[in-house]
């Protein structure tokens, strides 16, 4: 498979949050995309604010699989964030999960899974009206 052009990893990622949900976003980090294993993403920076962390898994086999992303301040590897879920059966699952409000600084998103494919994102949550 050809990696993606830094546009076609913005434009993947753009597709999951709307995929997932998480629409009207400003910032957000790189696409994390695994399968077996362990995965972690280079640093990146996120200016402050409100923040939920999307994922995408696609369970083949019929006894299913497990997913773990966690969100982690970059240079310490302070958790932020993280989910975590067991599928008992095959087929594609989604999910948006607050992280909240985090302040200015870098970040990490890792993931450990033995799903054969997932993605995760974090995205800046909209603002809603009071």
């Amino acid at each position: 498979m050809t990696p993606l052009s830094g546009v076609g990893r913005r434009i993947l990622a753009m597709s999951v949050l709307l995929l997932i949900g998480l629409t009207g976003c400003g910032e957000m980090s790189p696409l994390l995309q695994g399968g077996v294993g362990t995965k972690d993403s280079e640093p990146f920076p996120l200016p402050g604010g409100r923040y939920a962390l999307g994922w995408t898994a696609s369970p083949q086999r019929v006894e299913g699989c497990e997913l773990s992303v966690e969100l982690r301040r970059a240079g310490d590897g302070t958790p932020v964030a993280k989910v975590s879920e067991n599928f008992e059966s095959a087929g594609a699952r989604r999910s948006v999960e607050s992280v909240g409000e985090l302040s200015r600084g870098e970040y990490q998103l890792l993931g450990m899974s033995t799903c054969e494919s997932w993605t995760a994102v974090v995205g800046e949550q909209p603002a809603t009206a009071d």
